[in-house]
């Protein structure tokens, strides 16, 4: 049995692609209480980015790599942590700056969202290698325990 809205009395309409039922008149608000996409899909796609219904945007290909280039510009082109002077990321050069998560990727990129801010904190910091590394031992190091 279909569910039905509660505004309009009416039997509601199944939504596959984004995988909740949803009022057949437009601009209703009204959705079904199982609402809200599958967990890990994502509600749009398009060429290099995945929007999800929590808000999340991954980013791949040319669109990563210019927001990698945004966040170094950004930071000064500098290491955060340290300071140091580094060369623009994808360079292939021996200081070359890397991103880091600060809210944390997740395995395979569950949890991972490329946006700049993220409900108002930031999101991505350019590090270097080093320091890079030094903050993936600590957090290993607490998921260990």
């Amino acid at each position: 049995m279909k569910p039905r809205c509660a505004k309009h009395n009416r039997a509601m309409r199944w939504l596959p692609w984004k995988r909740f039922w949803v009022c057949p008149l437009p601009l209703c608000p009204e959705r079904s209480a199982a609402a809200g996409p599958a967990k890990g899909k994502p509600i749009r796609r398009t060429q290099g980015c995945r929007i999800f219904a929590d808000g999340r945007v991954v980013l791949r290909g040319w669109l990563w790599r210019v927001r990698k280039l945004e966040v170094y510009e950004m930071d000064g082109r500098c290491c955060v942590q340290c300071g140091l002077r580094l060369d623009p990321p994808g360079s292939g050069a021996f200081h070359e700056a890397e991103i880091h998560h600060i809210g944390g990727r997740g395995m395979h990129g569950s949890k991972r969202d490329d946006r700049i801010f993220v409900e108002g904190k930031r999101n991505l910091e350019t590090r270097c290698a080093y320091c890079h590394r030094a903050v993936k031992r600590d957090f290993e190091i607490k998921d260990a325990k």
